[in-house]
């Protein structure tokens, strides 16, 4: 990713400061910087692992960073000062519209027959991955309805649904080429509604392909709505399917498939942000 491409550039210039001050962690050509890092507050580079870390070589590298940290709180008579108690939100995307949906969504590997959690290391057994995705109020719109008959989602918007969020992101990072979405139907119509909530169930799939790589899903969920708030207070969906091949960064080289995938989603509300520190003094 180029840095103008961001619509907030300055949000990288804390690590742009971090990567002008550590060694040369990073492969030559690489189009990646994820790993694991510890810096200070204003860059100053104190540990860092590029790419995944295992639990040891994570407890090593924060032992690291909190002894280099120690080092230049002496050098540079650093003293503690009162822990910020500002509370935000981790989240990705843009903030919530009125009466528009975020969504949180988790991947992972389904369990193939008596294999509930399939995969040949650790790692492979525990992985899973998050993303993220935004309606606005008008795609929001489409997931309403007020009849008990299936009324169709409009393409554009299951195909958002689809190639951002059913990925095999699972064991890495992956996405769709232009075209992929191939086939898919979303359908949504109510089951119930009272004085202030209607229920909706959403029902479809999903078909995507790209040379090497594919993944055909079912979809199924049950919204709720606010009709006095005008707001979403529940969006439960699941995507179950088949996945088969890789691409070269979702690590599935040795595990092509085809494989079942499970992909939830689950709504974000503003309001759920971290709780205040009871304890806000630093040690």
């Amino acid at each position: 990713m180029k840095r103008e491409w961001l619509q907030n550039p300055a949000s990288t210039d804390l690590f742009t400061e971090y990567r002008k001050n550590a060694p040369n962690l990073w492969p030559q050509g690489t189009s990646t910087h994820q790993g694991f890092y510890c810096m200070t507050a204003d860059g100053d580079f104190l540990s860092g692992t590029f790419a995944r870390a295992s639990n040891e070589k994570a407890r090593k590298t924060i032992a690291a960073g909190w002894k280099q940290f120690e080092t230049l709180a002496e050098n540079r008579n650093w003293s503690p000062k009162p822990i910020p108690t500002n509370r935000f939100e981790l989240t990705q995307g843009e903030a919530v519209q009125p009466g528009g949906i975020k969504l949180k969504i988790a991947s992972r590997d389904l369990p193939r027959g008596n294999d509930e959690r399939p995969g040949k290391s650790q790692s492979e057994r525990d992985a899973y991955n998050v993303n993220w995705i935004d309606f606005s109020t008008a795609e929001a719109s489409h997931f309403v309805s007020t009849t008990e008959s299936p009324t169709a989602v409009p393409r554009a918007i299951l195909e958002k649904l689809a190639m951002n969020t059913i990925k095999d992101n699972v064991r890495g990072q992956t996405g769709w080429k232009k075209g992929s979405f191939q086939d898919g139907q979303l359908h949504v119509r109510m089951l119930s509604t009272t004085e202030t909530t209607r229920t909706m169930q959403v029902e479809g799939f999903a078909i995507l392909n790209q040379p090497g790589h594919s993944i055909a899903a079912q979809i199924y969920g049950q919204i709720e709505f606010d009709t006095r708030q005008g707001e979403f207070t529940r969006f439960d969906l699941a995507v179950a399917g088949q996945r088969q091949g890789g691409t070269p960064a979702n690590f599935r080289r040795n595990d092509p498939g085809p494989a079942p995938i499970g992909i939830a989603y689950k709504l974000y509300r503003p309001k759920q942000l971290h709780p205040k520190a009871t304890n806000n003094k630093a040690p």
